[in-house]
């Protein structure tokens, strides 16, 4: 099977047509990926087409953005398959790049922060990192509006403050947090009336 890929491989880039293939592969993965219809069962093949469609999409001739997107929508993937590692570094990349071709979709930022907030809870031993990288979750959401993500993100940051023994910091989350919630449903019972 691998050789019969690599020759389907070398005829479409003999025939200039591996790049438009290869884009079309990335962008039906990310259909897939966000449909969230996987199966539990199929889980290896979705992560070796999702490892393939990410490394055509950060090479020379492929699409940052979409790879960026990639990296949003198999979050969930990695977490089911407990690839903390590889999940961490895609999210670590899709951020450098995010930055690098001035993407400016706050909404797409959110989750990659909040994926590696979460996994940096786990895999890094540098707290002070893991602990801006939820203040600029909780940040992101107030600037989107999003108070269910800015309350989720405020909670894992009290938890994590907890962990070490920082009773106060956590309190003080947990507070902002409280006022966050309060806020968020009287806006709800705003638009109700």
């Amino acid at each position: 099977l691998d050789s019969t890929r690599a020759f389907a491989g070398s005829l479409l880039d003999d025939q200039n047509e591996l790049a438009t293939v290869s884009a079309a592969h990335a962008s039906l993965q990310l259909e897939l990926l966000t449909r969230a219809n996987l199966e539990p069962a199929n889980f290896g093949e979705y992560v070796e087409d999702l490892r393939k469609a990410l490394s055509w999409a950060f090479s020379l001739d492929g699409d940052a953005l979409l790879g960026i997107r990639l990296v949003a929508a198999g979050l969930p993937l990695w977490n089911e398959l407990s690839l903390g590692t590889e999940s961490k570094r895609n999210c670590e990349r899709a951020l450098a790049e995010y930055e690098q071709i001035g993407c400016t979709d706050r909404t797409l930022k959110l989750k990659l922060v909040v994926g590696l907030a979460t996994l940096n809870t786990y895999l890094s031993k540098e707290s002070a990192e893991t602990i801006a990288l939820y203040r600029t979750a909780i940040q992101l959401a107030r600037q989107i509006g999003d108070a269910a993500v800015e309350c989720r993100a405020l909670g894992a940051l009290a938890t994590y403050q907890m962990l070490p023994g920082d009773d106060k910091g956590a309190w003080e989350t947990v507070t902002t947090m409280r006022e966050v919630a309060v806020r968020a449903n009287d806006r709800s019972e705003e638009r109700r009336v």
